[in-house]
């Protein structure tokens, strides 16, 4: 593990909230709850103090304990669908007061990584008719990423019905369907299984409508709370997330390292060490968003696999297949035939899936 990475792990980042409701779910399973303390480390005294969070490496523990001990795979669903907006504190309450999802969505990413999502990067954008959620794990930790998963898109999908409950959403995950989903699928919105990205769909239309508990000052307020929150908590500075955003929003194909390293005013040598010191690379990162574009793309339709490569940066057809395959397991044929099956049932969420 990079240095970078595991200053995240150890840096104080997960609230006090989320410890809460974890350790509650993992009582009504039976669960020990002074064991689970132990194990990860976490005084008595921390869960009354609301300024309170304790570090990503910490969280890990009580959640890894927490289902050992109830030996349920679906406490990360059970998370997401039980939290209310209070839980998300200061965060949560700025949602509820901005004028529209899109504005919500935008608040999110600006807040919401830093301040309650330490473990993910989210990016918001819009796509043919479809407003769109990337998520991308900071740290990935395989033991718990279908529980983190499960946990991060059962979460944005209750906050969604919360505050605007006739926006109805789609969420797609990166591996198959595991058995435990079956159990929480009817108070779940649709989803769809190794989609090769970890997303939250919803369509493009939703994103203006109007939020019934908007208020302009309130969400002034929380705006100013959250930007004192993060001074507090002095997160790094994401330059990870910066490259990502390059990647994302650039048109007529992917800029190289060098020119990426122009738009943020260092060398491309500098750019390279940066990166290396926060556990990344700009290869891993533009493999990313080929991933995710490449994904997209192929259930679009429109494209044959030829011209996705061409406007990918791939070689030929033959290279892209391969990527993709190692991507999701699939040939990218095999993946749109299944993509197309499954549009029927996506096209009442999300325009494209």
């Amino acid at each position: 593990m990079t240095r970078a990475a595991e200053r995240l792990l150890q840096r104080p980042s997960v609230p006090i909230s989320y410890v809460l409701l974890t350790i509650a779910l993992g009582d009504e399973q039976g669960a020990d709850r002074a064991a689970l303390l132990r194990r990860a480390g976490i005084a008595p005294q921390q869960l009354d103090d609301p300024q309170a969070h304790i570090s990503l490496a910490a969280y890990r523990e009580l959640c890894l304990g927490a289902m050992e001990a109830s030996g349920d795979d679906g406490l990360g669903l059970a998370f997401g669908l039980r939290a209310p907006l209070t839980a998300h504190g200061i965060v949560g309450f700025g949602l509820m007061s901005q004028p529209t999802l899109r504005a919500a969505f935008n608040f999110a990413e600006r807040f919401g990584t830093p301040l309650r999502l330490p473990a993910w990067d989210l990016h918001f954008r819009t796509e043919a008719g479809a407003g769109v959620i990337d998520a991308v794990e900071s740290v990935r930790y395989e033991p718990l990423h279908v529980f983190a998963c499960d946990q991060l898109l059962a979460t944005l999908a209750t906050l969604i019905r919360a505050i605007l409950p006739q926006a109805h959403c789609t969420v797609c995950f990166d591996y198959p369907e595991p058995a435990h989903f079956r159990r929480y699928a009817d108070a779940l919105p649709p989803a769809r299984f190794d989609s090769g990205v970890t997303q939250l769909r919803i369509a493009e239309e939703a994103l203006d409508w109007p939020i019934p508990s908007a208020d302009r000052i309130a969400a002034l307020q929380a705006e100013r709370a959250c930007a004192n929150e993060m001074a507090r908590l002095n997160p790094p500075t994401d330059l990870v997330g910066r490259v990502r955003r390059i990647l994302t929003e650039a048109q007529g194909g992917y800029p190289d390292m060098s020119a990426v390293a122009t738009q943020l005013h260092v060398s491309p040598r500098t750019l390279v060490r940066r990166l290396c010191e926060r556990g990344s690379s700009f290869s891993t990162l533009l493999e990313e968003a080929r991933r995710r574009d490449g994904v997209s793309l192929l259930a679009d339709g429109t494209l044959t696999t030829a011209e996705i490569a061409e406007r990918l940066g791939y070689s030929s057809a033959a290279s892209f297949a391969r990527a993709f395959r190692k991507w999701t397991g699939s040939p990218p044929g095999a993946w749109r035939s299944r993509a197309g099956a499954d549009a029927p049932a996506a096209a009442a969420v999300g325009r494209r899936n």
